[in-house]
Parts: structure tokens; C-alpha cells; sequence
């Protein structure tokens, strides 16, 4: 058991430098700052004409949902740094409650503890879970979408066969 222990400890060392380095680069790849991204996010919030903002400015890289989920929250909740960070930061800890669950469903609580604990760690869900952008909402999604593959596969079903 010991021999064991020792062989998953030194092949985790490794993996842990890759996981770490790869996450420091995946950091870097989101478009522009923190200034630019509030800006942006609180114009299209105060836009009059939404349509034309979207065009001009949403994209590829800025689905316009996110957007337009800011538009509806901004008479609510304000204009305010934290207002407008606030639905990104609920998403990344949905995010967090969602990798316990998939834990739970792989390898039992032990393991979702583990993934809950290694998600609300890692980087880039931190950086993502602080940016006024959708990215946190795209990485609950994911999430989402993993935990109901898991349960379909395990599932008896015949709506499940698909998998």
C-alpha cells in the first residue's frame, strides 16, 4: 500500500507542474483587461440601442447572451463594480457546487470534495469567476453538461441509450 501511495505521489508532481503551467496559459488567452472589459459590459448595459452595440461589438469571441443577461440585471442590481460581478462570481460558485456533484456521482463524497476543493483552486476559475464576462457562465455550462453525461450514462433509462 505504501509503494502504492509513493508511486501516485511521484507521478502527481508532474502532473501538477503541466496542470499548473497550462492553467497560467490559459489565463493569459482571454481579450483584454479588466478596464476594457468593465467598460465594455457597462455599455452594453446603458446602450440604447442594443441591437447596433451587439453588432458592432459582440462576436465570435463576446456571445451577445451574456450581454443582453446584463441589460436585465443592471436596473436591479446597478452599475456598480460589484453589481456587475456579481452574476459571474455566482456562476463560477454554481460551478464549484457543480464539481462536488460530479464528483459525487464518480467516486463518492471523498472525491467530490476533492474536485469541489481542486476547482474552487484552480486559476482560471478564479480569474474567471472575477471577469464581468460570460466565461464563469461557459464554465458552468460545461460543468452542467458533464454531470448530466454521467448521470445519463448511469442511468437505466431508455432516454439514455443514446450515450
Amino acid at each position: 500500500m505504501l509503494r502504492f501511495i509513493l508511486l501516485r505521489m511521484i507521478w502527481m508532481l508532474p502532473f501538477l507542474v503541466a496542470v499548473s503551467f497550462l492553467s497560467f496559459v490559459l489565463i493569459q488567452l482571454p481579450p483584454g483587461d479588466y478596464v476594457t472589459t468593465y467598460i465594455a459590459t457597462l455599455a452594453a448595459s446603458r446602450s440604447p440601442d442594443l441591437p447596433a452595440f451587439l453588432q458592432s461589438y459582440a462576436g465570435y469571441d463576446h456571445p451577445p447572451l451574456y450581454f443582453l443577461f446584463e441589460r436585465l440585471w443592471t436596473p436591479f442590481a446597478g452599475t456598480s463594480e460589484f453589481a456587475l460581478r456579481f452574476p459571474s462570481a455566482a456562476a463560477g460558485l454554481m460551478a464549484v457546487a457543480g464539481m462536488y456533484a460530479v464528483g459525487r456521482q464518480l467516486g463518492g463524497r471523498g472525491l467530490a470534495v476533492l474536485a469541489a476543493l481542486l476547482g474552487a483552486a484552480a486559476p482560471v476559475w478564479v480569474f474567471f469567476g472575477q471577469e464581468s464576462r460570460g466565461y464563469a457562465f461557459m464554465l458552468l455550462g460545461c460543468v452542467a453538461a458533464l454531470w448530466l453525461c454521467l448521470r445519463a450514462a448511469r442511468s437505466d433509462a431508455p432516454t439514455s441509450a443514446w450515450l
